[in-house]
């Protein structure tokens, strides 16, 4: 006999099936069978996604703590509440019970925005360069999983749905 790993073992194992394909008998109920007995994975994206959300949470609730510990009151409630949203949001996208997470793929983006102008506009007042690397890096932060989440949203709400069918 030949090698296993040969093509032409298979021939020799299975006379008459051709190369590569599978002898398939029939059964009463084959009509009834269904293939896909193989649940689809957690979309990449949408766990890269939670991840990132969280840890901008953390970075905000930070930054809200840092605020205060300077003495600038000026930034804690609002940093304070996005952190909180941040962190509850990344934990439902991870745990699959988020609902359609587009708005807050945009809100995520124009958070962003708004976070990086606000450190263009401190760095032109100030000319501080710590003021716009700091903007940039949450800037970042918030704008990943923001765009993360827009790019596999159909992959999430396919596996939400395929999650929410098969449950009893």
């Amino acid at each position: 006999m030949s090698d296993p790993l040969d093509p032409s073992a298979f021939r020799e194992s299975r006379p008459g099936v051709p190369d590569g394909s599978i002898e398939r008998r029939g059964y009463a109920d084959d009509d009834d069978f269904d293939v896909s007995l193989r649940r689809t994975p957690f979309p990449p994206m949408m766990l890269a996604a939670g991840i990132l959300w969280i840890v901008s949470g953390v970075m905000l609730l930070s930054l809200s703590a840092l605020s205060f510990y300077l003495g600038d009151s000026s930034n804690i409630i609002w940093t304070g509440i996005g952190s909180l949203f941040f962190l509850k949001d990344g934990v439902q996208l991870l745990r699959g019970s988020f609902r359609d997470p587009k708005a807050d793929g945009v809100l995520c983006i124009a958070i962003a925005g708004w976070i990086f102008f606000q450190g263009v506009f401190r760095y032109q007042a100030t000319e501080s360069f710590v003021a716009l690397g700091v903007a940039i890096v949450f800037a970042g932060v918030i704008l990943i999983p923001g765009i993360l989440v827009l790019v596999g949203r159909q992959q999430y709400l396919a596996w939400q749905a395929e999650k929410n069918a098969t449950s009893p």
